[in-house]
């Protein structure tokens, strides 16, 4: 659990602990942890901001010349990704 051990010695005897809310947030955030690790969060469906192919473009190459050649990688990735799933949210709506 996410509790600091001083916690449990400063919690005045007078208080009561009505639910165990640490262990509800600790599974929550392992849960979002895992899903930004493996890539399902954030994607296309979690997102209202776009970004042209265009400004994407330029974006990655600003990075690479600052020497960010990672980030800018990750751009690409991320514009690659984003039309992936536009391109079968597109043919979904097709059906």
């Amino acid at each position: 659990m996410l509790q600091h051990p001083h916690h449990a010695k400063v919690t005045p005897k007078f208080c009561k602990q009505y639910a165990r809310v640490g262990d509800v947030i600790n599974k929550a955030l392992l849960e979002y942890k895992e899903d930004v690790i493996n890539g399902s969060f954030p994607d296309a469906r979690h997102s209202p901001y776009k970004i042209s192919k265009t400004d994407a473009d330029v974006f990655s190459n600003e990075l690479q010349r600052l020497g960010l050649d990672k980030a800018a990688s990750a751009v690409s990735e991320a514009v690659q990704k984003m039309d992936t799933t536009k391109s079968i949210g597109e043919g979904n709506q097709a059906k």
